[in-house]
């Protein structure tokens, strides 16, 4: 399930005409766990929107729509497991 989070790293690296590994470099992550984080199966790392907005030279308006997007990420990809019941 792509996020919206996903979808703005998406933007940011098409803009930049960039593929995964040139973005993932840049970053200093690995090409899986950002193809990962796109598509919403991985936990943001720690300062991982600070890092992409210094990167990129984000604008005030674009680093704050980042920065509502990990809001919204971080609650996607909570999983929970209240109502599991262990075999």
């Amino acid at each position: 399930m792509v996020t919206g989070y996903g979808k703005i790293l998406r933007k940011i690296r098409i803009e930049n005409c960039e593929v995964l590994g040139h973005m993932a470099k840049k970053l200093d992550i690995s090409i899986s766990y950002l193809s990962s984080i796109e598509n919403g199966e991985r936990n943001l790392p720690k300062g991982f929107t600070e890092k992409v907005s210094q990167v990129y030279s984000l604008s005030k308006k674009e680093k704050r729509g980042l920065d509502k997007a990990e809001q919204e990420y971080i609650r996607e990809t909570k999983i929970s497991l209240k109502n599991v019941s262990s075999i």
